[in-house]
């Protein structure tokens, strides 16, 4: 029987805070608890035919207000350019594009929870990836009592070792399954796909409405054409068809988070340990092999590079050696009998190293009666929740790993 990505033994998301400083707690008891303001990779010059529209929104998520923007002033929603996407249950400060002939519209914007804090001209349009970082302040309520110095503990050791930067859960989806899809993606395993996207209906949120639609396209294709497994795959093939490129592409990228996640998992606890052959990556996102270990220790102890793990791809850099065996395990164990290059060029996949540890920056604290508000910067990529997980232990707000890779009902 084919194995596939949830098949791998997963352990734990490990958190490297002890036990006896974890402090519990819940998040997102309401939008205002988190706020996350983007760092803007570059200014707006003042000029040109873009205007870049600083905003606020409240419990919208980025899609959301995008198009509420759109019908406001008249401009269809491909035309709004943004840097990245913010989570809807939150208060989200963020910059979009706009073309600059709109100006006097955007002055008046009037848009239930959004609200424009500035706008000026620049000549190019916000892309994706146009960002350098992101700046939170996240209320954990209901913390245990003593919380104080458990947190001052665990601040100090994040400033002094940073984090492991794995990739959030919600980079896997609700139903905690996109990885597998991407798996079979790439596999051109259409079935096992479609499978995992219809699901049993129970296992859709109620907002999940297109979700819902889509499963019961492909579920209703399956069930018609039962008779013969090559219909079979030939419905499922055309009922993933009505996706968007956009969401077959998340699915891909979710398989690529879980290898990265899975060889972070296997280099901790101590992701400044350097090896012969590792890939590391400078601050400003250049990538190398090391070959002299007493030399990259050094530039690791300054700051200047970190170790790396792999977001597979075409254009991923291969480790050597030791970690070079590791990565290509792990990458392999999940796409069984697949030609792992063929299906990265066929899905454009590129790739990318991936810093094994993430330095926090401007990290504060403030403790009020059974609440605590922590405050930080993360660069461009990296995930709070991996913050979070270090002051607050495994809860309901911080899965573990192998709760998140164990599907119901894979075989």
């Amino acid at each position: 029987m084919r194995e596939a990505a949830s098949d791998i033994p997963a352990r734990p998301w490990r958190i490297l805070s002890p036990p006896d400083r974890w402090i519990g707690g819940r998040i997102q008891t309401s939008p205002v608890d988190f706020r996350v303001e983007e760092i803007p990779l570059y200014e707006p010059s003042g000029k040109g035919e873009h205007l870049f529209v600083r905003i606020e929104k409240t419990g919208l998520s980025t899609e959301e207000a995008v198009a509420a923007i759109g019908k406001a002033i008249g401009v269809h929603p491909r035309t709004i350019g943004t840097a990245g996407r913010k989570d809807k249950h939150a208060v989200a400060v963020q910059t979009i594009s706009v073309p600059a002939r709109v100006e006097p519209l955007v002055s008046h914007l009037a848009a239930p929870g959004i609200r424009v804090l500035g706008a000026a001209r620049h000549d190019r349009k916000i892309a994706p990836g146009h960002l350098a970082g992101n700046g939170f302040r996240i209320i954990v309520r209901g913390v245990r009592p003593g919380a104080d110095e458990a947190v001052r503990a665990t601040a100090a050791e994040i400033l002094a070792s940073g984090v492991p930067n794995y990739f959030g859960p919600q980079r896997f989806g609700i139903r905690a399954n996109n990885h597998i899809v991407g798996a079979a993606l790439l596999a051109l395993d259409h079935e096992r796909a479609a499978r995992e996207i219809a699901g049993p209906e129970s296992r859709f949120p109620p907002s999940m409405s297109a979700e819902r639609r889509i499963a019961s396209h492909l579920r209703s294709s399956s069930s018609s054409c039962s008779s013969s497994s090559s219909s079979s795959s030939s419905s499922s093939k055309k009922a993933l068809a009505t996706l968007s490129r956009r969401s077959l592409d998340f699915y891909v990228n979710a398989w690529q988070s879980y290898v990265f996640n899975r060889v972070l998992e296997e280099r901790l606890p101590d992701l400044a340990f350097v090896r012969a052959g590792d890939v590391a990556v400078k601050t400003r996102g250049a990538a190398f092999v090391i070959e002299d270990v007493e030399e990259a220790r050094g530039r690791i102890a300054a700051g200047e590079i970190e170790l790396s793990g792999p977001v597979p791809g075409t254009r991923s850099m291969m480790a050597r050696g030791e970690t070079g065996d590791l990565e290509d395990r792990i990458a392999r164990a999940s796409l069984p009998g697949t030609e792992i290059m063929a299906a990265f060029r066929r899905e454009r996949l590129r790739g990318e190293r991936r810093a094994l540890r993430l330095q926090v920056r401007d990290l504060a604290w403030d403790l009020s009666g059974s609440d605590v508000t922590l405050s930080f910067s993360l660069p461009a990529g990296a995930f709070a929740t991996t913050v979070l997980a270090e002051f607050m232990g495994p809860g309901p707000a911080i899965p573990r790993l192998d709760e998140l890779f164990a599907t119901p009902g894979m075989a």
